[in-house]
């Protein structure tokens, strides 16, 4: 069904991102020269991207005349008037019949909206041509046409805007759009900015998103749009990696295999137009740190330079021991640390196996029970410690701090732990099983 607008004034595009689908829609351009002129001759029916049935099909050039710019579409009609029948009917095959068509293309159960300007002729050529009635047909464009939508204007000599939509049959890939006159002898209509678009149709909105953006060592990673609006086609650039192009909607496996920083672009189209999104430095490709180095000196493991430290017992699963440069084990195991940079990323040491553990380095094996509120243990009678350290049972590290003769441990829990003192000369080790927690 028909929507009509009808208004003299300017009237705006009802949606600012719809797509104009007709070519050269002001008649600005055609492949020979201008005409000029008074009164102003005819243009050969040679227009660019528009055909003519005859010569009456004629381009006009008058930038006082034209609605817009200088160039105009001006379709006559013969003394025996111009027949209201489809084009490209096999029996009104377009001998003789004044009309103007283009072919556009569309998307098929689709609503358009054609608008346009029009007037009829000043009278200054052909000896009077001015009145008459615009005739305007969108027709299925197959070998057997189908008429869409006709509907015919009668002029006036003010440019008059009118908007009217159509929807597309199924199965309908392009369209003829034609104007013609008829209904007087020496009809002249004048036609200019024609526009066909989506009705209600935007343009997409480009947004994305990976499964991963800033990442250590080489790695390939997925895509995804969120565009909006509804796209139809995808065009994918992904600097730096392989592939480097994706015409998916949502590109996988897209690897990275050098490391730097690198763009992403991503243009998404629909019947409307197109919208484009460059974010330069999307991806971000950090080197793994050298590998470091462990190495035990008597009883203690140290590792080599890093900004990070993660000590690990292979046979104990993935349990930080530690995070200092250094580490003592408690029991026999096979001993390893990861390090971090300060960009996060990370690199394992070599591993070393322990087979003595601290409890074989010791003068004394006592046996320490705390089950008193104060959370303080009294350091052993005549024990002058300097440092010492708290091992759980897993080999997890804990703070202790002496004070006083005594060390604070309201920070562990109930369980059985090892308790190191060292001595300037002697270092000794308590089995301590602390049964309250206040």
């Amino acid at each position: 069904m028909k929507n009509f607008l009808l208004a003299i004034a300017f009237c705006a595009s009802l949606n600012s991102f719809a797509q104009n689908l007709v070519l050269n829609a002001g008649f600005e351009t055609a492949n020979v020269g201008l005409p000029f002129g008074s009164p102003i001759p005819f243009f050969p029916n040679v227009l660019d991207n528009w055909s003519a049935v005859n010569v009456d099909g004629e381009f006009m050039f008058d930038l006082s005349l034209a609605h817009s710019g200088t160039g105009f579409l001006s379709v006559l009609n013969n003394p025996n008037g111009n027949p209201q029948l489809p084009w490209l009917g096999t029996t009104n095959n377009g001998n003789g019949f004044d009309r103007v068509m283009q072919v556009v293309n569309v998307m098929p159960n689709t609503t358009y909206q054609l608008s346009f300007w029009v007037r009829h002729g000043d009278g200054l050529r052909y000896g009077g041509y001015d009145d008459g009635t615009l005739l305007v047909e969108v027709e299925e464009f197959t070998a057997v046409q189908q008429v869409i939508d006709s509907f015919h204007i009668d002029l006036t000599t003010a440019w008059t805007s009118y908007q009217y939509s159509f929807t597309t049959l199924p199965g309908t890939t392009s369209i003829a759009l034609l104007f013609s006159c008829f209904g007087v002898d020496a009809a002249d209509a004048w036609i200019d900015d024609v526009e066909v678009s989506i009705q209600g149709g935007a343009a997409p909105v480009v947004n994305f998103s990976s499964t991963d953006s800033v990442f250590c060592d080489k790695q390939c990673i997925n895509f995804n749009d969120l565009s909006t609006n509804s796209p139809t086609s995808w065009s994918w650039a992904f600097t730096g990696a392989n592939p480097p192009t994706s015409t998916d909607q949502n590109p996988t496996a897209i690897c990275y295999n050098t490391y730097g920083t690198f763009n992403v672009e991503l243009i998404a189209c629909n019947a409307v137009g197109c919208d484009t999104l460059l974010i330069s430095n999307f991806i971000t490709e950090f080197q793994l740190p050298p590998a470091p180095t462990i190495t035990l000196v008597n009883d203690t493991l140290y590792c080599s330079a890093a900004f990070q430290y993660q000590w690990f017992n292979i046979d104990s699963g993935f349990i930080i021991l530690g995070t200092n440069n250094y580490f003592v084990p408690v029991a026999p195991g096979n001993y390893y640390a990861l390090i971090s940079d300060s960009n996060g990323c990370q690199s394992p040491s070599n591993v070393i196996g322990v087979t003595v553990g601290i409890y074989d380095h010791n003068a004394s094996q006592q046996l320490i029970i705390h089950n008193q509120a104060d959370n303080m243990v009294l350091l052993p009678e005549g024990l002058n410690s300097t440092s010492a350290f708290i091992f759980g049972s897993d080999g997890r590290h804990y703070s202790a701090r002496i004070a006083n003769g005594t060390i604070d441990i309201s920070h562990l829990a109930a369980g059985a732990y090892v308790l190191i003192l060292k001595t300037p000369k002697q270092r000794y080790s308590y089995k301590l099983i602390k049964t309250k927690t206040d």
